[in-house]
């Protein structure tokens, strides 16, 4: 899915700058909650997450990306595992758009798959997670009802991330 001139900005909610993917702020809990409600894309929004994108893009390509211990709102992680969680983040996050202007909200079957697969893994060793008995919900929605027998995939796993 891809985002188009036509989103409103009111349909569209992301931090201000995920160049933070790699350089979160110290101490970056509580000032990761302060940003993440703040109305970041400041009548831009495709062009805020084309920047964020490209910052992202650019920041995993330096050479030892994946292997740097990141200071990040959750706890320290490896490059490798923040990828991870920007990419099961901005693949939710897509759902999320999809459902608010009425798009397709099919997700990429495969990429549904290896988060489903790799959920432990990806927050592993994070203060909060989906997949935490013990996580607050501060961060992730809490699921409104238990997994259903024979649902899909991708139902499965937006309905643990709390949708």
């Amino acid at each position: 899915m891809l985002l188009d001139a036509g989103t409103r900005h009111s349909q569209f909610h992301a931090p201000p700058s995920n160049r933070g993917a790699l350089e979160y702020p110290p101490g970056s809990a509580a000032e990761f909650i302060r940003l993440r409600d703040r109305d970041a894309p400041c009548g831009d929004p495709v062009g805020a997450y084309v920047r964020s994108v490209q910052e992202c893009v650019a920041a995993f390509r330096r050479p030892g990306a994946l292997e740097q211990i990141l200071n990040y709102p959750l706890g320290p992680v490896t490059g490798e595992q923040a990828l991870a969680v920007r990419t099961t983040d901005v693949t939710i996050h897509t759902w999320d758009l999809a459902r608010a202007i009425n798009a397709p909200e099919e997700l990429d079957p495969l990429l549904v798959v290896w988060i489903e697969d790799h959920l432990t893994d990806i927050y592993a060793g994070l203060a909060e997670s989906p997949v935490s008995a013990d996580t607050t919900h501060r961060f992730f929605a809490a699921p409104e009802a238990p997994l259903l027998a024979g649902e899909s995939r991708q139902a499965r796993l937006l309905r643990l991330m709390g949708r």
